[in-house]
């Protein structure tokens, strides 16, 4: 079964139809989020995966490790929710694997 591939960019465009704040440069800069380019789409188009990153930062300075989440986007409707955990993933690496892998 060939694998589809759909940009980043997609998934950003169908949150914004739908007036979600996730993409937004604030809500990513609260969360010290970043999201990967890469998204996968299941063969049936309706559900988009992806990674995130999100990094703990006290008012102090004190910095916890960076972690990754798997997030699924309903193609349809814009919804996104977290798939296996939030920071469930301690390397980018294996939260986009398993991201590949809910896609297929």
């Amino acid at each position: 079964m060939k694998n589809h591939y759909h940009h980043y960019t997609s998934i950003n465009a169908i949150e914004t139809a739908h007036k979600g704040h996730f993409f937004d440069a604030s809500s990513k800069r609260f969360f010290a989020s970043r999201i990967s380019q890469d998204a996968f789409l299941t063969p049936d188009k309706k559900t988009g995966y992806f990674v995130t990153s999100e990094q703990f930062r006290s008012p102090s300075g004190r910095s916890e490790p960076r972690l990754y989440s798997v997030r699924s986007c309903n193609m349809e409707t814009g919804d996104i929710n977290t798939v296996d955990g939030f920071q469930g993933y301690t390397t980018g690496a294996s939260a986009k694997r398993a991201a590949l892998k809910l896609a297929n």
